[in-house]
């Protein structure tokens, strides 16, 4: 049995799992605000544990270096303070390992989810940024500065006369829709959700199917430049907006009319999906990386 842990800046979630990724019990909490907390949590979740735990595996956010320091910034400012791996492993004396949570995600969809049939995959997470990670014969790909699969600093628009650029995470996120609506109508952006703007587009609101046919468009433009310099089986969309049924054919149709303006290439569809796994999809994934790390067989469920 495993402790596999999911952090969060709002909750941290975490399940006991088989080997083979069967998830035997989950619990959400409210994250902690010090690292004490933390760790004293954890050690009262292993006491939790009705069979022996063989290690932890944690999905975090961050960069997550080898040696199990975070680096960067985000919500949980303690996991970026000292080295978090060897506090939990004093704290618990169980083997632990840490991976990225966009990382992770991409993981859980490799080992039993919609990338499980493929070795080579890309994955963009879809939220108020945009986050991404690349696997090249079913492991992750980082790159010498671990920035491999970083896609939302991939740069959308650029104009040399004014010397400025436009990045993915500021383009193509759901955060662009809301900022966009804002813009054409005068509405504050903080009253605007983007549950709200589709609810708009489905009654025919002008504005909220303009932004949001814009959107889809600069998502199709990333999945494009993804395709073409990485050649991936497969490209899946995540995040929450991916459980909306009408994204995946706002892209498709977004690619479509690329490709109508490129006549002069090969033109090759991407295969783009959706991600089989939403909410657990980091803890599953958190596992597979421990195992992938501790050089473990595994089968899929």
């Amino acid at each position: 049995m495993y402790l596999a842990i999911d952090l969060g800046g709002t909750f941290v979630k975490s399940a006991f799992m088989t080997k083979e990724g069967k998830i035997a019990q989950e619990e959400k909490t409210k994250t902690p605000e010090t690292l004490k907390d933390f760790l004293q949590y954890v050690a009262s979740l292993k006491k939790q544990a009705v069979e022996n735990l063989e290690g932890i595996a944690v999905s975090s956010p961050g960069t997550v270096f080898p040696d199990g320091r975070v680096g960067g910034t985000s919500a949980i400012p303690f996991i970026h303070q000292g080295n978090l791996k060897m506090e939990l492993e004093q704290a618990t004396g169980l083997y632990t390992t840490i991976e990225n949570d966009a990382n992770c995600a991409a993981l859980a969809e490799v080992w039993q989810g919609a990338a499980q049939n493929v070795q080579d995959a890309a994955l963009i997470i879809v939220g108020t940024g945009i986050g991404g990670a690349l696997v090249k014969d079913r492991k992750l790909h980082k790159g010498s500065h671990l920035l491999g699969g970083e896609i939302g600093y991939s740069l959308l628009t650029v104009n040399p006369e004014e010397r400025t650029v436009g990045q993915a995470s500021r383009m193509a996120s759901t955060r662009s829709m809301i900022r966009n609506y804002a813009a054409k109508t005068g509405i504050d952006e903080d009253s605007i959700s983007g549950e709200w703007l589709f609810d708009q587009a489905e009654v025919g609101e002008e504005s909220a199917k303009e932004v949001i046919q814009t959107f889809y468009f600069t998502l199709a433009a990333l999945v494009y430049n993804v395709h073409y310099l990485y050649d991936p089986d497969i490209i899946l969309l995540g995040g929450g907006i991916s459980a909306r049924k009408d994204l995946i054919n706002g892209v498709k149709q977004g690619l479509e009319g690329i490709f109508k303006q490129l006549d002069d290439l090969v033109h090759v569809m991407p295969n783009v999906e959706i991600c089989q796994y939403r909410n657990q999809a980091n803890l599953i994934g958190a596992l597979y990386a421990h195992h992938q790390i501790n050089g473990a067989a595994v089968e899929v469920l």
